[in-house]
């Protein structure tokens, strides 16, 4: 989701119309996640004279961009970075992101013990040094990615956002349980939860 970096102006003008214009655009992925295009531009209070950075944009940001943006200088850059092909399948609704479906939610979990801490000080400290588990999670192609905002977890191929590569949640294991039945996450993934010293961890399988 690291998208095309920073797309650039050379015009003032053209600067201020696009910015008068993002600040108007929310985007709605899929799965409910909102993004507003002003979040990702750059505020500039005068014009630098030269070349300059108007937006720093997410894969899913470019996508929305391809389908709405009516600026030939970020459609330009779209085809830059991406190629055409892409921009075509993106148009024509046959891009990855137009191909992902979300599987059905799991339906039972399967706790792996190893050598499982009882203590809660040994857990990892933070949010005001509230001990809670380092919780990673993986499906069959690879790492999902958390995100906070909206207390769920992102598919690589999935329109959306995230914050952070882990989630630092729950104090015991029924609350982690809890909380684990509340993502829509589907069979296949292994969960890992992680305490702050080697081996203490525990592994849950979503079935």
């Amino acid at each position: 989701m690291a998208g095309i970096d920073k797309t650039y102006t050379n015009s003032w003008k053209e600067y201020k119309e696009f910015i008068k214009w993002a600040e108007k655009q929310v985007f709605v992925c899929p799965n409910g996640m909102k993004l507003n295009l002003i979040n990702y531009c750059y505020n500039w209070d005068n014009d630098p004279g030269k070349e300059f950075p108007v937006m720093n944009t997410s894969c899913s940001i470019d996508y929305f961009l391809i389908h709405y943006c009516p600026f030939k200088f970020v459609q330009d850059r779209m085809i830059e970075v991406y190629g055409e092909d892409y921009v075509k399948s993106v148009l024509a609704g046959a891009s990855e992101y137009d191909a992902f479906e979300k599987l059905d939610k799991f339906k039972k979990l399967k706790i792996v013990r190893g050598k499982y801490f009882q203590h809660k000080n040994y857990l990892w400290k933070v949010r005001r040094y509230k001990p809670c588990f380092e919780i990673t999670v993986h499906d069959k192609e690879g790492t999902l990615w958390y995100n906070k905002d909206y207390n769920t977890w992102v598919n690589n191929h999935e329109l959306g956002y995230w914050t952070c590569n882990v989630a630092y949640k729950c104090k015991s294991v029924r609350a982690l349980i809890k909380q684990i039945y509340k993502w829509h996450l589907p069979a296949g993934c292994t969960i890992r939860a992680e305490g702050r010293y080697y081996d203490e961890d525990l592994i849950i399988y979503t079935k």
